[in-house]
C-alpha cells in the first residue's frame, strides 16, 4: 500500500516540472523601450500655529489695483488674487508658502518696521509657460 502511494507521489511530482527539477535562474530579458513610471510627491508640510496663520492673512492691494486676500479656515490658509479662483497655500516654513501646483508662492518676510510679502504667481493661469510675475508689497 505503501508502495503505491510513493508511486502515485512520484509520478505527479514528475508531471509538475516546476517541482521535479530545479530551474536556472533566467535572466532579465531587455527591453529596447523604456517604461514610464508615475510616482506622486507628497509635499512635506510646516505645521503652523493659530497665531502664525492670523499673522499672514488679510486683505493686501497691489500696486497695480489687482486686490491679494489670505483667508484662513480651520487650520489651512488660503488666497486669491483679484478674480482668480481660491487656492490653497500650503507652508513649508513658518514663512515660506506654496500652492499644491507649486506655481503660486509667498513669503511672508517680518522685518524690524513692519512685514512685507513677496508674491510670485503666472501672469496666466491658463498657460504652463506664461511668464512669472514677482511682487513685493508691505503689508499694512
Amino acid at each position: 500500500m505503501r508502495i503505491i502511494t510513493l508511486l502515485s507521489l512520484a509520478v505527479a511530482v514528475a508531471q509538475v516540472p516546476a517541482l521535479a527539477a530545479p530551474q536556472e535562474p533566467q535572466e532579465p530579458q531587455s527591453t529596447s523601450s523604456l517604461s514610464e513610471i508615475q510616482v506622486r510627491s507628497t509635499m512635506p508640510t510646516y505645521q503652523m500655529q493659530p497665531a502664525q496663520l492670523d499673522e499672514v492673512k488679510g486683505v493686501y492691494r497691489l500696486d497695480n489695483g489687482t486686490i491679494f486676500r489670505v483667508t484662513k479656515k480651520h487650520r489651512r490658509l488660503f488666497a486669491q488674487l483679484g478674480d482668480r479662483k481660491l487656492t490653497e497655500l500650503l507652508p513649508l516654513t513658518d514663512t515660506r508658502f506654496v500652492s499644491p501646483d507649486q506655481r503660486i508662492t509667498m513669503d511672508y518676510i517680518p522685518e524690524a518696521f513692519g512685514e512685507s510679502i513677496v508674491l510670485t504667481y503666472p501672469s496666466d493661469l491658463n498657460l504652463a509657460d506664461a511668464r512669472m510675475v514677482t511682487v513685493r508689497f508691505a503689508v499694512n
